[in-house]
Parts: structure tokens; C-alpha cells; sequence
């Protein structure tokens, strides 16, 4: 674990044991300090730097005009920075998940509610909270 961090639904928590278990990566952050104006009067944060080089947002079950106006804002803000942007939706992330532990998102969400998920997942023991 890079760092004790606060993650914001399940899927992040999913995506931060991921960064962990990568050997590409090298580090990753959820507090890099990044907020991208989209909209008028609108910002978000991107939920992970990762190697210095990759800003990676999480998206659920987001309205697609907003993902598509936030995903354009991350690109200007990532070509003006040198940085690639990354969102990941609940298909590569689902697919992900089943790649590093062989179970869909949701049966992981599920075993996590009812605390049957492996300790790698296990937030007390690793230093992670859900906000």
C-alpha cells in the first residue's frame, strides 16, 4: 500500500488493491492536490495519479453527457500537464476485477458488505476507510 487513503465507494477500493497488486506501478495517490473545471462553475478530482504520469477517474452509473463532459476536460487538463487520462467505466472495471480475483464487481461488493471478502480487500487491516 503506497499510503493510508480514504476511498469513496467500492469500486475505488477495488481499483487501489489493484494499484497495489500492479508491477507496472510504481506509485499512485489519491491526494495529488488535481482539480479539473468542466462546466460552468463545476470541478472535480480525478481519483488517482498514478506514476506521475496517468490521471485515472473511476465512473459509475454517471449520466453519459457528464462522463463525456468531465472525460473532455481531464484531456485538455492532461495535455496541458504532459499527463495521459484514463476513466475507467464498470465494464473495464468489472473486467478487471475478474482478471486480478476471478469475481465479478458486484459478488466482490457483495462478500465486502457482508465482510466474507479476503483480508487483501479487508479495509481495516490495510489502513483504508470508506469516507
Amino acid at each position: 500500500m503506497n499510503d493510508d487513503f480514504y476511498f469513496d465507494s467500492f469500486w475505488e477500493l477495488a481499483r487501489m488493491r489493484m494499484l497495489d497488486e500492479d508491477s507496472t506501478v510504481k506509485v499512485w495517490t489519491k491526494r495529488h492536490g488535481i482539480k479539473i473545471e468542466y462546466g460552468i462553475c463545476r470541478h472535480y478530482v480525478p481519483d488517482f495519479l498514478i506514476n506521475g504520469e496517468i490521471l485515472e477517474e473511476i465512473k459509475g452509473f454517471e449520466i453519459e453527457s457528464i462522463v463525456q463532459t468531465k472525460f473532455e476536460a481531464l484531456s485538455r487538463y492532461c495535455d496541458e500537464h504532459q499527463l495521459k487520462p484514463r476513466i475507467l467505466r464498470f465494464k473495464e472495471l468489472n473486467d478487471l476485477c475478474l482478471q486480478y480475483w476471478n469475481k465479478n464487481i458486484n459478488t466482490l461488493r457483495e462478500e465486502y458488505k457482508k465482510c466474507q471478502v479476503s483480508e487483501f480487500l479487508c479495509p481495516v487491516e490495510q489502513g483504508i476507510s470508506e469516507v
